[in-house]
């Protein structure tokens, strides 16, 4: 998986170009906060898990704040802006303040993820005519799914902490977010560079 995401920001600036388009760039940042997201998760336990653990929540936000403006720039004035990047903020916080809580933390980091992937979900349902319904149905769907068991696994973190004692726990529902995150970004990445096009 991290070797995918981070195939695809190497490759996105290098095809798009950084000074193409504003919702170029923020697709590039996307991929690019994405790729240091799970790095800084890879690292974490060996480096310092508190600390690395909160950046990976914080730039796995910062990519979905990232598409949600990549979608604005394509279909303007989409709503929840402040509302997108708010949760951004609130999610890395509540987070890294409480990181001692596993239960604490699981809930309210899927939760804050689910959120910000339901603003991709409604930027993209949002009417706007002649705007190409087939990307935007692409990154719909994936982010829909993603969201679905993002908020699933954030429940079960939460309020039944047996079957999902740890953030590497082979749940089927830990192993259906982990793979849907990683298509996830693929999908809305090509339908965005479809847009792009």
């Amino acid at each position: 998986m991290l070797a995918g995401v981070f195939a695809g920001a190497v490759a996105l600036p290098i095809l798009v170009g950084w000074r193409s388009s504003a919702g170029a760039r923020w697709m590039i940042s996307a991929a690019v906060t994405q790729a240091l997201a799970w790095a800084a998760l890879l690292l974490a336990r060996a480096v310092h898990d508190r600390l690395l653990s909160t950046l990976w929540i914080a730039l796995l936000g910062a990519s979905f704040v990232s598409i949600w403006h990549a979608i604005d720039c394509r279909l303007d004035r989409r709503p929840g802006r402040e509302f997108v990047r708010a949760v951004a903020f609130l999610t890395t916080m509540g987070y890294g303040l409480g990181f001692d809580s596993y239960a604490w933390r699981v809930g309210w980091s899927n939760a804050g993820l689910a959120a910000m992937l339901g603003a991709i979900v409604l930027a993209c349902a949002w009417p706007a005519q002649r705007k190409g319904r087939r990307w935007r149905g692409v990154v719909l769907a994936a982010a829909a799914a993603l969201l679905v068991v993002t908020l699933g696994r954030g429940i079960l973190g939460a309020f039944f902490t047996s079957l999902y004692p740890e953030l590497r726990t082979p749940h089927p529902l830990n192993v259906a977010g982990a793979i849907l995150q990683h298509v996830t970004l693929a999908l809305i990445t090509m339908a965005l560079l479809a847009a792009w096009q």
